[in-house]
């Protein structure tokens, strides 16, 4: 089911961009697909800039070990709206969070399977290795994000967080994911957002090196 999603994905960004090379080979242009074209008033863009923390894991565990490890850690959700649906109180929508989530606390929403398409093309240096099993996991837990995003709006943006796991050339795998508090909570925000997001930093640190080394 996952696999297919994706694949639904990936095939409607295709078509959406043929149809948008057909209307400038043609010079006209879809009507349903309009070009964006705007221009912002003055003032109304604000701009802050963070640095975020990227983390890599390297293990010898083949990468088939790794992503059969991290998925009995999660739960499976292969429709949001399963959960968006228990939206009617905070005791169902907890519940049903607690219902779906897995070992680990948190709950597998999407998977996107870079190295199906990827290594089509591989990278601008032919000499680099290819990996020939890229994917992007994404996880989370509404719960935990509410501990932290009740004091922030901006931990929405990039809430659930993003796993990407892919094979090495020695045979290993490598596991690389942005330090979740880094990208949610940014500088100015009240000191309680980072308390209690640091505790999803550990979560996740905890996650990785379990399916890495964990025995």
């Amino acid at each position: 089911m996952k696999a297919s999603i994706a694949a639904m994905i990936f095939a409607a960004m295709v078509a959406l961009a043929s149809m948008m090379r057909a209307g400038e080979a043609t010079g006209t242009s879809t009507s349903s697909v309009p070009r964006p074209s705007a221009l912002l008033p003055p003032g109304s863009i604000t701009k802050r800039v963070y640095a975020v923390e990227r983390l890599e894991v390297h293990t010898p565990r083949n990468v088939t070990i790794v992503k059969a490890r991290l998925a009995q850690q999660l739960g499976n959700i292969t429709q949001t709206s399963i959960l968006g649906a228990t939206a009617t109180s905070q005791a169902s929508y907890t519940a049903a969070v607690d219902d779906n989530k897995g070992p680990a606390g948190y709950i597998w929403f999407l998977s996107i399977f870079h190295g199906r398409w990827f290594r089509l093309w591989g990278f601008a240096d032919p000499r680099a290795y290819v990996p020939k099993e890229m994917t992007q996991y994404t996880i989370g837990n509404p719960l935990v994000l509410l501990t932290f995003a009740r004091f922030t709006i901006d931990a929405f943006l990039n809430a659930p967080i993003r796993i990407l796991v892919y094979d090495t050339v020695e045979g290993g795998t490598t596991i690389v994911w942005d330090r979740p508090c880094t990208q949610l909570v940014l500088p100015g925000a009240p000191a309680a957002a980072y308390t209690t997001c640091r505790l999803l930093d550990d979560q996740i640190s905890m996650l990785v090196q379990f399916i890495a080394y964990g025995a």
